[in-house]
């Protein structure tokens, strides 16, 4: 079993400093590892991504523990190392249901916060979709994330049926996530 960590964005052939700790353990219980460009491999060059990862001799399973990425970005991971005769155990599918709460809430629904979801971003429909909350407090994220760093201006609804609340939350939510947004509310 192979770990694919990120490497260091100053140094390509160390591990990103945040996963060290996680590397030495991986390496102390047995598990080769292997580093992956972060930032090639979100820019769209796998191949350059993955040159400081070498192909395996036979099949090997291997386990991705970095940085989130998008569907896509897995899938061009996931691909990658499939020509190095390294195989992910999670599939690119997998990987969906487990990144986005929409796809996999099914599963986690008496464990987790009641959630709704939309990928419609007009007020109207934001409204209506969180009336089944009454006056209870929310919380607005896309299907992956919050913006629990901006808390009162982009994250929390203290009352569900403050409208003009819901209206400047997401607003700023959606201003901050830009281009990352992840799906829908």
């Amino acid at each position: 079993m192979r770990i694919i960590f990120c490497n260091s964005i100053i140094d390509n052939k160390q591990v990103e400093p945040d996963y060290e700790d996680e590397m030495k353990s991986a390496i102390k219980a047995g598990f080769r590892i292997s580093l992956v460009n972060f930032e090639e491999l979100t820019a769209g060059n796998t191949t350059t991504a993955l040159k400081l990862v070498h192909k395996a001799e036979k099949n090997e399973q291997a386990i991705y523990r970095g940085w989130m990425l998008t569907p896509d970005q897995y899938k061009n991971l996931y691909e990658g190392l499939a020509a190095k005769h390294i195989q992910l155990i999670n599939t690119p599918e997998e990987y969906i249901h487990c990144h986005y709460l929409p796809e996999s809430y099914h599963k986690i629904e008496g464990k987790t916060p009641k959630s709704v979801w939309t990928t419609e971003q007009e007020l109207s429909t934001l409204i209506k979709l969180v009336s089944e909350f009454g006056e209870a407090p929310i919380v607005i994220k896309d299907y992956v994330k919050s913006e629990k760093h901006n808390w009162n201006e982009a994250c929390y609804i203290p009352d569900a049926s403050d409208s003009e609340k819901i209206k400047s939350t997401v607003e700023k939510f959606l201003n901050l996530r830009g281009d990352s947004l992840n799906k829908g509310l």
